[in-house]
Order: C-alpha cells, then sequence, then structure tokens
C-alpha cells in the first residue's frame, strides 16, 4: 500500500481541484437527470437498524404517493416488507374513508365527517390543504350515532393483497388511538371496540371526552394472540353492544401495532396531493399549525425506543413544470420552473420538519431525508429541464441527505414495454410500476458500498479524487476502517472496490 500511495501522491495536487468540483456537483450527466443516487449510505445505515429495531418512515409527494391505493406508499410498504417486518400500520384517521392498499383501509358507513370541530381543537386538525392524509371525524354536540356504525380502521388478513405488507396479523396487537377532549361538562360519550366475528369482540371503557378542557387524549385495545382466519379485524369508535355514540366526539388517530415484533418499519403519508408541486407542499406545512404537526410525528414516533429513527422521503418535480409561482425555500426565492426554484423548494420542506422537531424538543439526529427524482413520463420534458440534478445537490447539504434516482432506476421504453405505465398519460403508473420501482429503490439503498464517497452508487476516479483531497485528515470522509485517519489503508479498501458498483454489488 505504501509504494501504491507513493504512485499517486504525484497527482494528488492536480485532483484537488477535481475532487472539491466533484463533492459540490455529484455526478453531473450531460442531460441534466442526475445521477443514480447520492450520499445514499446514512439510508442504507437507517434501513439496517430496520433489522434488529423499529424504524418509520413518513412519505410526502404528489398524486402518485396515494394514487388509486397502489401509490408510493402501498410500493414502498410492499418493498420494505420484503425484507423487514412491518411492526405497525400507518397512521390513519377516523374522518378519512379511502383504502391504501395492502389490504387496510378506514371505514366510514356512517358518515363522520372531517369538519364542525371546536375551535379549541381546530390547531390539531386535518387543514383542507392536504397535509395529513388522515382527516379527524367530528360528531357534534347534541348528535347521536348508532352502536356498531362502522366508522374506525380494518385489517383484511384474507386479502389477496394483505400478505404483501408482511404484518402478522395472528401476533398480540394493540389498536391505539387518539381523540380530542372538549370544554362540554358532560354529554358526550362513544366506547371503542375491537372486534373480528367468531374470534374476539372487546369493548374499551365508555370515554367521556368532555373532560371541560380542549386537549388530545389517547388510549389502546389489547387484542390476544391467535388464528384469525382470514376474517377481517375491525376498529369501531362506536362499538356494537355499548350505549349508543353522542356528540360531541372528536375522532383522530387510529393505528394497529404487532406487540410481538420489537423491529421492521411502518410506512406513513404525511402529504398526497393531486398536482403538487414541491412549493405547494411546503407552503401546506407552512401554514399547518405546528400543533398538529407535533401530534403527527408524536405518533409515528411513539411506539419506537428512544431515540426514534425517522425517514422523510420527499417525492415531487413533474408538476414543477407547470408552477407559476416563485420558490419559497431558504436561498430563494427564484423564479418558478427553474431547477434552483425546486431544489429551493426542497430544502423548505426539509426546514420545516426540522423545524417542527427542534420546537418538539426532539433531536434531529434522529431523522434522515430521502429526496426522491421522479420517473421519465410520457410526456416530454423541456429540453434542458434539470430539476433531478439539481434535487440530486440538495443532498450535498448535510450528511443525513439522501437521493435516489427513479429516472435512472427504469428507463422511458422500459416503462412502456413492461406496461408499468397508468395510460393515457403516464404521469402515474400501474401498481407493478409502483412496487417495481420501489423495489428497485430499496435495493439501491440496500447496497451502498463503503468506498463509494460520493453515494453515486459506483467505486470511480470521482471517489479516488475525493480520497485524495482529505488524504492525511482526520475523517469522517474517506475514512472507510475507521481509525480515525484517511491512510494508506484506507486507499487500499477503495482500490480494492474500484469499479463496483450498485447493481453489481
Amino acid at each position: 500500500m505504501p509504494l501504491i500511495a507513493k504512485q499517486l501522491g504525484g497527482i494528488a495536487s492536480a485532483t484537488v481541484a477535481l475532487a472539491t468540483a466533484v463533492a459540490a456537483f455529484a455526478g453531473v450527466n450531460p442531460d441534466g437527470q442526475g445521477p443514480l443516487a447520492v450520499n445514499v449510505q446514512p439510508v442504507k445505515d437507517l434501513l439496517d437498524l430496520a433489522e434488529t429495531r423499529r424504524i418509520d418512515v413518513v412519505c410526502l409527494g404528489d398524486s402518485n404517493q396515494l394514487f388509486s391505493g397502489v401509490g408510493w406508499q402501498d410500493g414502498l410498504t410492499i418493498a420494505l416488507g420484503e425484507h423487514y417486518p412491518m411492526y405497525a400500520t400507518p397512521i390513519l384517521g377516523a374522518g378519512a374513508n379511502n383504502a391504501i392498499g395492502v389490504a387496510l383501509n378506514t371505514t366510514a358507513d356512517v358518515s363522520l365527517p372531517p369538519t364542525g370541530a371546536p375551535a379549541g381543537l381546530l390547531p390539531f386538525d386535518d387543514p383542507s390543504f392536504g397535509v395529513d392524509a388522515t382527516p379527524y371525524g367530528f360528531l357534534p354536540a347534541g348528535a347521536t350515532i348508532p352502536a356498531g356504525s362502522n366508522i374506525g380502521m380494518r385489517l383484511r388478513p384474507g386479502n389477496s393483497a394483505w400478505d404483501a405488507n408482511n404484518f402478522n396479523a395472528d401476533h398480540a396487537m394493540r389498536v391505539r388511538f387518539d381523540y380530542g377532549t372538549v370544554d362540554a361538562a358532560s354529554g358526550a360519550v362513544f366506547t371503542p371496540q375491537a372486534q373480528q366475528n367468531g374470534s374476539f369482540n372487546i369493548l374499551h371503557p365508555a370515554i367521556n371526552p368532555a373532560t371541560g378542557a380542549f386537549g388530545i387524549a389517547s388510549s389502546f385495545i389489547d387484542i390476544p394472540a391467535g388464528a384469525r382466519n382470514g376474517n377481517d379485524i375491525n376498529f369501531r369508535w362506536f362499538g356494537s353492544g355499548a350505549p349508543d355514540g353522542a356528540g360531541p366526539v372528536h375522532a383522530l388517530y387510529m393505528r394497529f401495532e404487532d406487540l410481538d415484533e420489537s423491529a421492521g418499519q411502518s410506512v406513513h403519508t404525511l402529504y398526497g396531493v393531486g398536482g403538487a408541486t414541491a412549493r405547494d407542499c411546503a407552503v401546506a406545512l407552512f401554514d399547518t399549525p405546528d400543533e398538529q404537526l407535533r401530534l403527527f410525528f408524536e405518533n409515528v414516533r411513539r411506539l419506537q425506543p428512544s431515540p426514534a429513527r425517522v425517514l422523510v422521503r420527499i417525492s415531487f418535480g413533474a408538476n414543477d413544470l407547470t408552477d407559476d409561482l416563485p420558490s419559497v425555500g431558504p436561498d430563494g426565492p427564484f423564479p418558478p420552473k427553474t431547477d434552483a426554484a425546486v431544489a429551493d423548494n426542497f430544502r423548505a420542506i426539509m426546514d420545516r420538519i426540522n423545524q417542527v422537531w427542534i420546537d418538539a424538543g426532539w433531536d434531529p439526529d434522529e431523522l434522515t431525508f430521502l429526496l426522491i427524482g421522479c420517473h421519465d413520463r410520457l410526456e416530454p420534458e423541456p429540453e434542458g429541464y434539470g430539476f433531478r440534478q439539481a434535487i440530486a445537490d440538495v443532498a450535498l447539504d448535510a450528511p443525513n441527505i439522501a437521493f435516489v434516482n427513479h429516472y435512472r432506476l427504469a428507463s422511458h421504453y422500459f416503462l412502456i414495454v413492461n406496461g408499468w405505465y397508468a395510460l393515457p398519460t403516464g404521469a402515474h403508473l400501474e401498481a407493478i410500476g409502483y412496487e417495481g420501482m420501489c423495489r428497485w429503490e430499496v435495493e439501491t439503498l440496500r447496497q451502498s458500498i463503503a468506498a463509494d464517497l460520493n453515494g453515486d452508487c459506483n467505486v470511480d476516479t470521482a471517489d479516488l479524487g475525493l480520497m485524495l483531497a482529505v488524504f492525511g485528515s482526520a475523517g469522517p470522509l474517506g475514512d472507510l476502517n475507521n481509525d480515525g485517519v484517511v491512510d494508506t489503508a484506507d486507499l487500499g479498501s477503495l482500490i480494492g472496490r474500484f469499479g463496483a458498483s450498485c447493481v453489481s454489488e
């Protein structure tokens, strides 16, 4: 190794400028569509933790996030579930009535609309512009609702899609729920229930949410382990065999937890709005009360050991081609329809989440961000529009930000001939497309290579230039054996992996 180092030492000074440029530009592609990946090691480290402890993934995106119940929410749940157990379902809301795939859904045969809550609870509620796709349901004062009404959450282990989510419904479970308390003195009551036909019927003690003060309370129902035999498992806010529900009742979050599983993953949607741009999402987050975002993330963190570990996945870009407003991020404003504006809006989304995290007193090191370059669509994009490269560059802002480029995962031709496009526009994918892209995304993240210093999924001259630029320093960049110094041992390791890629690995 000393001989190799001596031979390379003569070109070290000549490569410093190159290495600096590589660090700032992360592998520019001539067509402006960006590299396959940047800085994926932090996400790989986080996913590795899912083998021994619980982690959560929170997603923000456009209509592809929840498209017909088979969007990124579904695809990512399936892709991660092939490697790590699903320790809990996503967080859902009592006012929603949409299937989200993998045989999980909210139910609302009787209306419990997400409107009408008193002003004292509004800071905790889902705003109309789409942040948090799990809205509350509200039963006003003086109104009643029949016991046994289908308002709640359902697991469907007999459904053909059930096995894809890797949630073991035969284990002991706990269904958790949040509800609002109100400033009335009395008169309100609801009796939650966990139920499966022929197996169990568990009523929670009746709850009077009229405590005299506005706030959020939580409770749960435990379900013993047992063979479910393919029958639906229901959580109902107004259980059968109990008195009718009487308002005011403010029903909010629901989530099933596997009590027998101490490791694995759970995937949630914080924002998924049709036609949305990164700017739309950032503005929506800015306008959302801190209390509501904090409550959502409290539920995300609640079932994890300390410190919590959360991956925030952000996928925008295609709709930004039509945005007519300047960016709202920390470096702007930049003109709309520019690469700089897209990058600035991505930074705005991360800044808002970081701000809520810090204000809540949580350690920002608990957060890892994954930025997605969106898939190639049937509609042609303007020549020279390089927003994917701009998003990739954002991944160089901090050690806890990564980038994976769906444009590089599957070509335009591949998407067409394999039927992955949802026609006629190709702005969305079929279920097989979301699942396939997410599988490749997860594999790209899981197969990170330690010697890939710039995180582009290749060990090449760019990584060599980076190592030579930091040779002799204390790292951490380039210190492959973690001995506190970048030296010939690390250089030898890089040369030994030279030419490796995520694909070949």
